[in-house]
């Protein structure tokens, strides 16, 4: 097999893991009425792709994950908000495509850094990744919830630090969870070696 086709099917193979992970029953929403949850590592695979592939194609990965996110569940879930189309468009901007891209460039990234130690990369490309999509989803929830109080100058500061804590509350164990998968399974040699393999 060559180096291309093995790219695109392990890319295949680990969108799939991805999408199965990110469906409902497969994630904790228990707290976040407004988007949100806590998955068992749905955002692993895209890790993998990216250090292993280098940022733009983990970014790619990325990306394709947002999109298939979208049309299994994403846009009737934002639809459901009841906001704006202004609101919605950044939300499909920040929330998908560019948080999900960051994760498997921020991987990408990490791979590039440090090669002393596959497991620490690893799970440093999965934090620097979820902070990146913390970011992403904190700006778009300041738009979000602008909208909804009118963005009026009074309520901002309340506006950001709802956004802030909504978030931090599920990308924190997000984060945790998948540094920690990260990290045990690029410490596991069979799966290292798959994972520095190209």
């Amino acid at each position: 097999m060559n180096q291309k086709t093995r790219r695109l099917a392990e890319t295949a193979v680990m969108l799939a893991v991805a999408v199965i992970l990110s469906l409902p029953m497969l994630k904790f929403k228990g707290l976040w009425a407004m988007g949100g949850s806590v998955s068992f590592g749905r955002f692993v695979p895209i890790i993998i792709i990216g250090y292993k592939y280098g940022p733009k194609w983990g970014a790619f990965t990325g990306f394709a994950l947002s999109v298939l996110n979208l049309l299994i569940s994403g846009f009737a879930e934002l639809l459901s908000y009841g906001v704006s189309w202004q609101a919605v468009t950044a939300s499909v901007i920040l929330e998908y495509l560019f948080a999900s891209a960051l994760i498997g460039y921020a991987a990408g990234l990490c791979s590039k850094w440090s090669k002393k130690s596959v497991s620490v990369s690893l799970a440093t490309g999965a934090v620097l990744g979820l902070f990146l999509r913390f970011l992403c989803l904190f700006v778009a929830g300041i738009i979000i919830w602008g909208y909804w109080t009118g963005g009026q100058k009074d309520t901002f500061l309340a506006t950001v630090i709802y956004s802030f804590v909504y978030n931090i509350s599920y990308m924190l164990p997000e984060t945790i969870i998948a540094a920690v998968e990260c990290f045990v399974l690029a410490s596991i040699p069979a799966v290292k070696k798959l994972i520095q393999a190209k």
